[in-house]
């Protein structure tokens, strides 16, 4: 019987991206480049459900705050005008619980409260432009050490700005998640329907 399992997984990506990059959420598939991490390296990476899906990553920047891609919060992003999903039909965990079976970001999970875009947010056909979005939620998260920690994004702007101005100096990595299904203990179907060891 298959049970589905979180993965996380981490990246280089281009400079030119870099904002997003520190922020450490999705903005891009990773494919081949990406490979497991710990979730424990990475305590202020949480996860957005809606309508029983994993929508996207997210940074918790305060503890009832998270920034994450402008296009997690579209209901349909084949629509125009965009609308955005409703707040509340939205569910975001955050803390991996390494010791369940399987390991899943358990650890705490928080209703939406509000959510807000870029103002200028769109998708074209290669890219989006002003991918920037940010989730309340309704309750705080308690942070605990190495579990759920908020990441200080302010503290970080000039080692953003210096790799946005110098990328041949700064490799930039991305923290994203995979949803795999668990046959066998450290075994994993991937996309394509074949099975790896982890």
């Amino acid at each position: 019987m298959k049970t589905m399992e979180f993965r996380c997984l981490i990246g280089s990506m281009g400079p030119e991206l870099a904002f997003l990059v520190l922020l450490c959420f999705s903005v891009v598939p990773y494919g081949n480049a990406s490979y497991p991490v710990n979730p424990e390296d990475f305590p202020y990476f949480a996860v957005l459900i809606s309508d029983g899906q994993v929508v996207c990553g997210a940074t918790l920047y305060t503890t009832s705050r998270l920034m994450t891609a402008c296009h997690c919060l579209w209901q349909d992003s084949e629509e125009d005008p965009k609308r955005l999903r409703d707040a509340e039909k939205i569910d975001v965990m955050a803390g991996f619980d390494n010791s369940s079976k399987p390991r899943r970001p358990s650890g705490q999970s928080r209703k939406g409260k509000t959510v807000h875009i870029h103002p200028k947010c769109e998708s074209r056909e290669k890219a989006m432009i002003y991918d920037y979005g940010m989730i309340e939620v309704a309750k705080p998260f308690q942070e605990k050490q190495g579990y759920i920690q908020v990441r200080n994004l302010l503290a970080e702007k000039d080692a953003i700005s210096q790799t946005i101005i110098d990328p041949e100096t700064h490799e930039c990595l991305a923290l994203d998640f995979e949803v795999t299904n668990k046959l066998q203990e450290d075994e994993y179907e991937d996309d394509d329907g074949g099975i790896f060891s982890h």
